[in-house]
């Protein structure tokens, strides 16, 4: 039991008693006090988390560990360049909604030098209704134009919609 100060009258109150006795206001019960987690805890914790990542990075099949050809390694990186390319299209068309959450994305495709994106999404418009868009992404050129579409989009490219699910 302690004693706090009414936040109505500003007399001493116990923190135990219902109301205040002198004006009769309800007590508000002080917020508990969180223990901060004690040094050694600290500690022990970090250590254990760094054995973790020193074992994951250890141990892995043989292939993880051989060196990757120069192809391999380029082919990796033409990889993530069109993931994150397919990431930062979806998130600016996101953003740029007048109802983000009612987007969705209907197909995400990114050829392989990551120069042209076509995508094609759905989105509630300023009226209730839904539209169904397009984006083509140029050399960092975007643009809903028809014309753009069919001269760059109409051809295959490599699906991305694994990149933004």
């Amino acid at each position: 039991m302690s004693l706090i100060t009414c936040h109505e009258c500003n007399s001493q109150v116990s923190t135990e008693a219902p109301a205040c006795p002198s004006c009769g206001a309800k007590v508000k019960k002080p917020p508990p006090v969180k223990k901060p987690m004690s040094t050694t805890f600290k500690v022990i914790f970090g250590l254990l988390a760094l054995l973790i990542v020193i074992s994951m990075a250890t141990t892995g099949t043989p292939s993880q560990q051989v060196a990757k050809s120069p192809e391999t390694k380029a082919k990796d990186e033409r990889e993530t360049r069109r993931y994150v390319m397919a990431k930062v299209i979806a998130a600016k068309l996101k953003e740029s909604m007048r109802d983000p959450d009612s987007m969705v994305i209907e197909s995400m495709r990114i050829d392989e030098g990551s120069t042209l994106a076509c995508g094609e999404y759905r989105a509630k418009n300023g009226f209730g209704g839904v539209n169904r868009e397009f984006i083509v992404v140029l050399n960092d050129r975007t643009s809903k134009k028809p014309a753009e579409w069919n001269k760059h989009c109409t051809k295959t490219l490599p699906d991305m919609m694994w990149a933004i699910k």
